[in-house]
């Protein structure tokens, strides 16, 4: 991006300041939306029925974007602006998609969309993020197991932190309420992951070991620390701004026990 000059208002950095002219043109334009780095993302709710005026006001609010962007001499990158419609089955069943192609031929709706990493699809199964995550894991152990025997102990659990593990933690919160069996396809890579470090043959036990030797977790329980552990955050103040306001306590709710039990653990 090149330099904007932007009108800054009073006690906002540059960066705030374009934070805050594209919340506002999103806000004119009926649109909600978040901002990421240099990523936008905007949304509209709206029923199957009124699914047509909602493509109508998102057009006409990149429309705007644009020519604001173009004005302060930005670029909005068509080749990564996707359209993907998100919601239950049952409600994307009732979506005339060949109807919005006709009144919108120049729109094309997405099934999957990445965002920060991690892949959308239309009804937040995770499912082909899970399955491309799972492959792109055993790709990288495959790639240690060649040169594990030349490895200590310490290096192999580092390298399995870089490349797996970092990996796997990776935007952990959004696999919260996930089914078991929608998980257990990671609970198999930190298992393989685990029996290359310590050299442990295929159909050996490796539960004790992951929990007494390499203190991980599986990920289930992983999701649930992240949660418990961001929400502390947030009552200690510590988290950003906008986790604060969205985390509120609740009248007669003790915060002590849960943490305890942590502390205990």
């Amino acid at each position: 991006m090149g330099p904007c000059p932007l009108w800054t208002p009073p006690g906002l950095c540059p960066w705030s300041a374009l934070v805050y002219h594209l919340s506002t043109l999103l806000a004119e334009s009926r649109a909600q939306g978040q901002l990421y780095a240099d990523d936008i993302q905007s949304y509209i709710h709206c029923r199957p029925a009124n699914a047509a005026l909602a493509v109508g006001e998102m057009g006409r609010a990149l429309v705007r974007l644009e020519a604001w962007m173009s004005s302060n001499r930005l670029h909005l990158n068509s080749a990564k602006t996707k359209f993907m419609w998100l919601g239950t089955r049952q409600q994307l069943v009732k979506l005339n998609l060949d109807d919005l192609a006709i009144k919108f031929p120049t729109y094309n709706f997405s099934a999957t969309a990445r965002d920060l990493g991690i892949l959308l699809d239309q009804e937040l199964t995770f499912a082909p993020h899970l399955h491309r995550l799972s492959r792109d894991c055993y790709y990288q152990l495959r790639q240690l197991r060649t040169v594990a025997r030349s490895l200590t102990a310490s290096a192999a659990t580092t390298l399995v932190h870089a490349f797996i593990t970092a990996r796997l933690d990776h935007c952990l919160t959004l696999y919260s309420g996930l089914p078991s069996s929608r998980l257990s396809c990671l609970d198999r890579v930190l298992r393989a992951a685990a029996r290359l470090i310590g050299q442990i043959p295929k159909f050996d036990h490796v539960t004790r070991y992951m929990l007494e030797v390499l203190h991980w977790l599986p990920v289930r329980q992983r999701i649930e620390y992240r949660v418990v552990s961001l929400v502390w955050r947030c009552h200690l103040g510590l988290a950003p701004a906008y986790l604060i306001d969205l985390c509120q306590p609740v009248s007669g709710f003790r915060v002590v026990a849960p943490f305890a039990l942590l502390r205990g653990g």
